[in-house]
Formats: C-alpha cells, sequence, structure tokens
C-alpha cells in the first residue's frame, strides 16, 4: 500500500503526489551547468497513466520543515523496472527546462544584441520564461554572432561563458527558474545562514559541515589577447595578471587571438581569462548534512578556525534515500564552496563550431539599391538557411569582401550586387567572423558569354545601374577559339583612356576607326608624326569643311617621288599668303583656263588666249635686253594722252595696217 506524502523525509509535490511515493533521489548539481537527478518512485498506477507525464514539470521535497530543499525539474526519462507487494516501481531522470534546449539544432544569425537580450530571445521563442536577471555588469551589443548548427542549449552555454555570466536554479514548489549573474552578490541565502563545522563525531548529530579538504591549483600569471581593428588597419592587444593571493607561475601565461577590434574589448576578455582560471583554483571540499542546501546558495561557516568565513556553494553531488516501510532514512551531501566575496566565472566547456569550408549566401540590401556597400567595400549578406530575416538592409552586418588585389587607394574592385550568389569562408573557422571570398553563378544568374556554345571565350561584363538590361554595360572579351582570336573591349558609353607617359600600339595587318560623330586630337606639347612606308594615303570628306591652321611655324609638303595633285570639283580654290608666295618647278608651270594658258619653262613663258589684257593702272613696262616683238594681224597701240616709243632703232612694221594714233604721237 502506498504511503501517504505527510511528514516523510522525501515527498512528492503537485500532481502525482497521490499516486507516486518517492523511496530514493541521487543527483548532482554545478554552477553554470545542469542539474541532474535520478529518483525511485513506487506507485501503483500503471505505465499508461505515469507515460503522460514524461516532459512535465515535477517537483519534491528533500527534508523536514523547516529545513528542507526543493527539487524542481522536467521529468526527461522514465523507466519501469518491476512490480512488488503490489507497486510499480519507476526510475525516472529530472532535469531543468535548460536541458531541453540540448534537443535542438538550429542556424540563425543575431545582430546588434547583447548576450543577455540574446539568450533570453532564444528562451522565449522556445516557450520557456523562468529566467531571472541578476546582473551588475552593462553588456555591449554583438554586431554579429551566428548559431552554426548547434543546439541552443551549446550556443546559449558557449555566449554566456564567453561573456563571464554565470547561472544557477532557484528551485520552488511550482517552477525552477535560471538565474542568470554576474557578481557575488547575487547568490541567495541558505535558509540556515550558519553552518557550524562538526569536527568531533559527537558533533555531527546536528546539521552542519564536515570533512574540510582545502583545494589549490597553479594558474598562469597572465593573459594577453590579440584582435585585429579593421578600420584602422593594426593589431591591437591586452593582458592582464593574476590577482594576488593565488598560486602562480609568472613565466607562465595565455596568449590568444580573439576577434575583438577594440582596445578596451580585449582587456576586458584578458580579466575574464584570469578569473575563469581564479575561479577553478581556490576552493574547498566538505561533507554536509544539511538538506537545504543547494548550488547558489551561500552561508557562513564557523566553529574551524581558520577556514571560518562566507561561502557558496558551487558543486553539489546528493544522495537521499526513504525506507517507505520502515521510515528510515540516508541523506549524504558533498559540496563543493568557493569564497562568496570571489567573483565566480565559469571555464569554457562548449567549443565553438568550426566552419572549415564555405557557405553559400545571396547579396542582400535595400529595394531600392542594386548595389550596397560602404567605404570599405563590404556588403551585406543572407545566408539561405536564414529564416528569420527578410533579405534586406537588416540580413547582416556589413561583410568584407576579399578582392584578388588591394593596397592604399589601389587594387581591384569588384561588389558583389544585391541578387548574386556569394561564397563565404570564416576567418579562423569562426561563424561570428563571416568574410566573402568569391561569387558564382546559378540557374539564375548567368554566366555572360552563352555557354557551352561560346566556351572559348572568356572576359568580364558589367550591368548598366540601375535597372539595365542584358545588352548594357560594359565589356572585356577574350576569344580564344584557333583561327578566330580576337581581344573585345566595349563601352556603354564613354571611354577614357589616359597614358603618364608613352603609349605604343603596333598592328600587323590593318586598323579601323568608325566615329559617328566627331573626333578631336590635341597634342600640347612635341610632334605628330604620320609615316606611311608603302600604300596610299587618303582623307575623304563627303560633306562639311576640312580646315587646318597653323598658328606660329612653317608648313611643308613634300613629295619625294611622285606627283602631287590638289583637286577641287566644285567650287573655288584660293590661297592668300601674307608676304611672299614662291612657287618653283624644275621643269615647268603651266596654269590653264578654258582655252587660256600660260605656260613657264626654262626655255621661257607663253601666255596663249583667246584675249590677252595686261593693264597697269600706273605704269606698264615691257622690256627686254634683246628684241621686243610685238606681232599680229593688227597691232594697235593707242593712248588717251602719249604714247611713246623709243630706241636706238625702231622698227614697225605690217603685213597689213601698222596704225600709229594719239592726241600727241611723237617718233624720233
Amino acid at each position: 500500500m502506498l504511503l501517504g506524502q505527510k511528514n516523510r523525509f522525501l515527498q512528492v509535490i503537485g500532481s502525482l503526489s497521490d499516486i507516486v511515493a518517492l523511496s530514493k533521489i541521487e543527483g548532482e548539481e554545478h554552477l553554470s551547468q545542469p542539474y541532474s537527478f535520478s529518483v525511485q518512485l513506487y506507485s501503483s498506477a500503471d505505465w499508461d497513466k505515469l507515460e503522460p507525464y514524461i516532459g512535465k514539470p515535477l517537483a519534491f521535497r528533500i527534508g523536514e520543515a523547516p529545513n528542507y530543499r526543493i527539487v524542481h525539474g522536467i521529468l526527461t526519462e522514465l523507466q519501469q523496472q518491476g512490480f512488488t507487494d503490489g507497486q510499480f516501481c519507476y526510475q525516472a531522470r529530472i532535469e531543468p527546462w535548460l536541458k531541453m534546449l540540448t534537443l535542438t539544432r538550429n542556424l540563425r544569425v543575431y545582430q546588434r544584441i547583447s548576450v543577455p537580450d540574446m539568450v533570453c530571445d532564444i528562451f522565449r521563442k522556445r516557450g520557456f520564461n523562468d529566467v531571472e536577471l541578476a546582473l551588475k555588469s552593462r553588456y555591449p551589443k554583438l554586431e554579429y554572432c551566428m548559431q552554426y548548427k548547434e543546439s541552443d542549449f551549446d550556443f546559449v552555454a558557449r555566449q554566456l561563458e564567453q561573456a563571464g555570466i554565470f547561472y544557477f536554479f532557484r528551485h520552488e514548489e511550482g517552477r525552477h527558474v535560471l538565474v542568470l549573474a554576474d557578481h557575488p552578490s547575487t547568490f541567495t541565502n541558505a535558509p540556515l545562514a550558519v553552518l557550524p563545522y562538526q569536527s568531533k563525531i559527537g558533533d555531527q548529530q546536528g546539521y552542519g559541515l564536515r570533512a574540510w579538504h582545502i583545494h589549490r591549483m597553479i594558474i598562469p600569471g597572465s593573459a594577453e589577447m590579440n584582435g585585429y581593428n579593421v578600420k584602422n588597419a593594426a593589431a591591437v592587444s591586452a593582458s592582464a595578471k593574476a590577482n594576488s593571493g593565488y598560486s602562480v607561475n609568472p613565466k607562465l601565461s595565455i596568449y590568444d587571438d580573439r576577434r575583438q577590434e577594440e582596445r578596451n574589448q580585449l582587456e576586458a576578455q584578458a580579466a575574464l581569462c584570469m578569473e575563469q582560471w581564479e575561479s577553478q583554483s581556490h576552493y574547498a571540499r566538505a561533507v554536509n548534512s544539511y538538506p537545504g542546501l543547494q548550488v547558489g546558495h551561500q552561508f557562513t561557516l564557523k566553529g574551524h578556525g581558520s577556514a571560518d568565513g562566507r561561502y557558496a556553494v558551487g558543486h553539489q553531488q546528493l544522495k537521499a534515500e526513504s525506507n517507505l516501510e520502515e521510515g528510515g532514512l540516508l541523506f549524504s551531501s558533498q559540496v563543493a564552496l568557493f569564497s562568496a566575496n570571489k567573483v565566480f566565472r565559469p571555464r569554457p566547456s562548449v567549443i565553438r563550431p568550426y566552419i572549415s569550408g564555405v557557405l553559400s549566401a545571396l547579396v542582400v540590401g535595400p529595394s531600392s539599391e542594386e548595389i550596397h556597400t560602404d567605404a570599405q567595400g563590404r556588403i551585406k549578406i543572407q545566408f539561405h538557411w536564414d529564416k528569420e530575416h527578410k533579405k534586406d538592409d537588416d540580413s547582416s552586418c556589413w561583410v568584407r569582401v576579399s578582392q584578388f588585389w588591394n593596397g592604399a587607394k589601389f587594387g581591384a574592385q569588384f561588389v558583389p550586387r544585391v541578387g548574386s550568389e556569394v561564397l563565404v569562408s570564416f576567418v579562423d573557422g569562426d561563424p561570428d567572423s563571416p568574410l566573402v571570398t568569391g561569387t558564382v553563378y546559378n540557374g539564375v544568374k548567368t554566366p555572360p558569354f552563352a555557354l557551352p556554345g561560346q566556351k572559348t571565350q572568356s572576359g568580364i561584363a558589367t550591368r548598366s545601374s540601375a535597372k539595365g538590361t542584358v545588352q548594357q554595360g560594359h565589356q572585356l572579351c577574350f576569344e580564344d577559339k584557333k583561327g578566330e582570336e580576337f581581344v573585345l573591349l566595349h563601352s556603354q558609353k564613354d571611354m577614357r583612356l589616359k597614358v603618364k607617359n608613352d603609349f605604343s600600339a603596333q598592328i600587323d595587318r590593318n586598323a579601323q576607326w568608325e566615329i559617328e560623330e566627331k573626333r578631336d586630337t590635341q597634342i600640347k606639347k612635341g610632334n605628330d608624326t604620320l609615316i606611311l612606308s608603302e600604300g596610299s594615303a587618303l582623307t575623304e570628306v563627303k560633306k562639311g569643311d576640312k580646315k587646318q591652321t597653323l598658328d606660329r611655324g612653317n608648313f611643308t609638303t613634300t613629295v619625294s617621288a611622285g606627283n602631287y595633285a590638289l583637286e577641287v570639283s566644285r567650287g573655288n580654290a584660293k590661297i592668300n599668303v601674307g608676304q611672299q608666295c614662291t612657287i618653283t618647278a624644275s621643269q615647268g608651270i603651266e596654269l590653264t583656263v578654258g582655252a587660256s594658258k600660260i605656260s613657264i619653262t626654262p626655255a621661257g613663258i607663253t601666255i596663249k588666249a583667246p584675249t590677252v589684257t595686261v593693264e597697269g593702272s600706273g605704269k606698264l613696262a615691257l622690256k627686254s635686253s634683246g628684241m621686243a616683238e610685238l606681232t599680229g594681224t593688227t597691232v594697235k597701240v593707242e593712248c588717251s594722252a602719249m604714247a611713246q616709243l623709243k630706241g636706238g632703232i625702231v622698227q614697225v612694221d605690217a603685213t597689213g595696217i601698222a596704225m600709229v594714233k594719239g592726241i600727241l604721237t611723237k617718233i624720233g
């Protein structure tokens, strides 16, 4: 027959108290670790009646009022082990709701959030709200923090350890509360504020501690943390030394590389590292007979002498057993204690995930932008597995992009655009340190040169922004097909070529320039030389004008062998010389207009025309050192004033009529 719960040393509390009895409880609890208790239950109820309680809260009381404690948790495991005297024997496991988070696995990204807010968000999303924040320090917001294929428990534990936050549980009859703490003042007082040290056998009848053992451990003398400030492109470091009173070897040190960028952050990390070592190096072990003591309690020890003082419970192994029929009981507890005035920091127990390969992600940004970047060329990304973000500017922090060359205002610059698929690596495998290392094509974002048809082509094709079409952008294409090789350089709009010194080009065959509108060439200083070794040179203006202007200097056109022709098919030709014009020919010069012609040869000058008029407005002189001859069918010399023929011999000879006429005519 099942005994009642009243006045029993081990009691079941809650809805199961009427159908089960607790005969044995054994377990272990630590600071910053989930507790686990194995309990033995007896009940007349069969399996079908108890199985629905798996995953439900269950509470027990150990001890008698007022010196007792509550163990509250989730029934995570239940076994039916036998049937004796009308009672089923069950073995059950009780653990905190925090342990339920080990049954999860997740991938997600947190941004601009502090560690306390982040872990509470995880708890809330899993339906757990029994959390108390007993924090004294202020915690900065993390710019970027990734949970990668971790259970929620491992992720939470890792973040708390890195922040220096410890936790314990406060047990109540109806719930257990996770207390997040970072300061000694957050420990709660045990129901018995003072516990005596029981050094003699006769003293061990009451509650107290005995078998006191002191534990000391050597620790490193210092810790130094190194980081890299991306903005300043410089390494930064900070260090911290062990506090006095610890067993230290000053030649032993911790040197580690962290992803923090600011010196004050590294100083906090170095100090935290030393506090973690110190927390584990000084403690005491004792046997406890007081059932009301639990991890997270603090009390005063008296009666020991040198060890008297305030202590906090960091670890407890507990075992209690009650004989249901005879009423006998057994209680044993071993505790690990440390000074309640010292801060406790949990040592790292969870190894962060190491991402050895690359992950695929999508470049994201505001809906109004096709290219979203900052002054460092960083971009925003969203991983394909990210269910919580919306592929916008809030999907990630700024992530650096690897280029194939860089320097101070030089190097390569290709900013992945919104919608592109990129490959993301992680510095030192750290999920919190993403780095874009490349881009890949997919079924939507295809290569610029159609494959496999244009598989011999390679190069670069850009896209005009914003809202550029497939045909809009720049292109550099290399065709490597045997016998059809070419290089194509295409500019969507303007092209600017600037050469600081010399420019040379060698074209083995032909060169062709096609310009839709105009071409301007300006040489500020020096020469312009065009040498045509063989062939012809043609400048053709189909419509419009051609003008050559020489502001200062000489203009020379030389034809070494061959002919020179200037042809004006329609219109006029005009030569205007400010001073002197000289035309020289070794054989002859000929001017022809219709039937009129002037020929100049070394032998003489011949003028042939239907009418030849020689007119001088002032004076006309025809002079010859030999004979001057005027010959014609009719020769007429006429003047309105005076006509004078004068010479040693003047001969006027005509086959027809020779007429000399004037107002005054003088011969001789």
